[in-house]
């Protein structure tokens, strides 16, 4: 059909949200978008460092020559150290949660349920 009449409906909202084209596309876009702000943070500190004296430079570990490796290296630092929390988390989160469910049913007033206390870190 070569025209479309007005209660006629396009694709239902479900088959659009099951994946294909739509869900490739938003992954693609979204991984484009973190990668354009990786580079911009990148140039930024870059920036940012190059500004400093080769003499200020070494007292933080670092060279002109090597700026951009060493850079990337911190910034790569920085994700491992953030998988890693997000891993520990969601072991913490696994084993509370098989904790919550092996915990004794009897409710009687002799029971008294431990207090402990998870901290929930930022899930950046």
């Amino acid at each position: 059909m070569m025209f479309r009449t007005s209660n006629e409906k396009g694709p239902s909202r479900d088959r659009l949200n099951r994946g294909g084209t739509w869900r490739r596309l938003g992954r693609a876009l979204g991984f484009a978008a973190r990668e354009w702000h990786q580079d911009r943070d990148t140039f930024a500190i870059k920036r940012a460092l190059s500004r400093l004296s080769d003499r200020r430079l070494h007292l933080i570990g670092l060279r002109r020559q090597t700026l951009e490796t060493d850079v990337r290296r911190m910034i790569w630092d920085i994700e491992e150290e953030r998988n890693i929390g997000a891993e520990v988390l969601q072991i913490l989160d696994d084993a509370h949660a098989r904790n919550r469910n092996s915990e004794p049913r009897d409710r009687s007033p002799s029971y008294r349920k431990p207090t402990t206390h998870i901290a929930k870190l930022d899930r950046a």
